[in-house]
């Protein structure tokens, strides 16, 4: 039985289809086509749909010609954004300030026995800018899975001030995210014991990723005069998700930047060319450099990168 979403990315885009019934044969084809047919998003609901099929190879043969293709043809315009990707986040004026929604919603956890504690970039204002990040467009917690009552847990938050936006507690990617009126959005992620580590998970083409992460206890401290919780070794923790923490950067990406990351995987492969065909059609410059310098040195096997790098030096002034 087909998904709904599925069926709705279907009739947007034929190649979805043609994907998920053609052979191997005839998509090996397909993928090889000059993709001047394409569009942006037609293009990347192909190389999902090829992910999800089974057909990795093909997924990457069709990123590595729309990526060439893209290069080839000097399209590369920096700031230039396609219509239909996702322009840069802008903050948000909030009525409702980041230390009050987190005091409300930690005076909603507490008194139920629950100790979330500050987490990811939440975690990184704390230890860097003693304080929440002025460019921070969310908070986010962590919570140790311990028996916890989620039913007890959502009940609160329903008779509450918050909306809840997202509750997968008990599937992948395992969280919760809510918000207040006027404030910003809440996340809380859980993170499972597993022997001598803390996994947390996402979710990427219908694959679960998962992220091993060190153990570790929770030590009181406070943020901005709010009572919280954090991991007692927070530089390991900070570490793990941003390497050179304590320097501020504006350029990262949760997969491509963290030590956590398996870059054998083949889904971390392919996102990688995905990330970079999606960077080219935005004409971020300077995340471009960035990244390619990255990919070439995570994969120093694969002449691709080596190519595209050569291709692109004139571009990338």
């Amino acid at each position: 039985m087909i998904e709904k979403k599925y069926l709705i990315k279907t009739f947007y885009y034929p190649s979805v289809l043609i994907s998920r019934w053609f052979s191997d044969r005839m998509v090996s084809h397909w993928v090889l086509f000059d993709n001047r047919i394409w569009n942006v998003v037609g293009s990347l609901a192909m190389v999902e749909a090829l992910y999800r099929s089974g057909r990795v190879k093909y997924s990457e043969d069709l990123l590595e010609n729309l990526i060439s293709h893209f290069v080839e043809k000097n399209k590369f315009i920096p700031n230039y954004k396609e219509k239909h990707l996702i322009a840069k986040k802008v903050k948000p004026a909030f009525s409702v300030s980041f230390k009050d929604t987190l005091e409300l919603f930690l005076n909603l956890m507490y008194p139920l026995g629950l100790k979330p504690f500050l987490a990811f970039g939440t975690l990184l204002g704390h230890e860097r800018n003693k304080g929440f990040i002025p460019w921070d467009l969310d908070i986010d917690l962590g919570i140790i899975d311990d028996n916890i009552d989620f039913n007890l847990l959502v009940s609160a938050l329903k008779k509450s001030p918050f909306k809840i936006l997202k509750c997968s507690h008990s599937t992948v990617p395992f969280k919760i995210k809510c918000r207040i009126k006027g404030g910003p959005v809440v996340e809380l992620v859980l993170f499972v014991k597993q022997g001598e580590h803390f996994i947390t998970y996402s979710e990427i083409f219908g694959e679960v990723v998962e992220r091993k992460r060190c153990s570790f206890a929770l030590k009181k401290s406070t943020m901005e005069g709010v009572s919280v919780y954090v991991p007692a070794n927070a530089t390991r923790f900070l570490e793990e998700n941003y390497g050179d923490w304590r320097n501020p950067r504006s350029i990262h990406h949760f997969l491509f930047d963290s030590q956590l990351t398996d870059f054998n995987s083949p889904l971390v492969r392919v996102c990688a060319k995905k990330y970079f065909f999606e960077l080219l059609s935005n004409g971020d410059q300077k995340k471009c450099r960035h990244y390619l310098t990255l990919f070439k040195t995570k994969y120093p096997e694969e002449k691709f990168w080596k190519k595209i790098g050569n291709k692109l030096t004139q571009q990338l002034k």
